[in-house]
């Protein structure tokens, strides 16, 4: 895959997941505590799940950032375990993957 439409794809997912992690927090923040037990129940899974997203987001993003390093070297479509390359087809679903499909199963 072409460098700069790698680059491209890398940082709208980058811009999207900044958007998505500023949703997560502000929702986080902006909320009230019911008074009723069982909505707070409900609430409680609910922010178990923001934080679950948010963890994931974060995760993510750390990922895109480290590709985004690697992009400027030769080796931006080169698994980090076996050297070999990337498939295009790869980098287009998971423009941040590291390793070649052999390697990441």
């Amino acid at each position: 895959m072409e460098r700069s439409a790698l680059k491209e794809l890398l940082l709208t997912e980058q811009q999207e997941l900044n958007t998505r992690i500023e949703k997560i927090e502000k929702n986080r923040s902006n909320r009230s505590i019911s008074k009723q037990f069982d909505e707070q129940s409900v609430e409680r899974e609910n922010d178990e799940v923001l934080a679950g997203l948010d963890m994931e987001a974060k995760f993510e993003l750390k990922a895109i950032e480290t590709a985004l390093a690697r992009i400027d070297t030769d080796y931006f479509d080169r698994c980090t375990k076996c050297s070999e390359t990337i498939s295009d087809e790869r980098l287009k679903a998971i423009p941040h993957a590291i390793t070649c499909r052999n390697c990441a199963e």
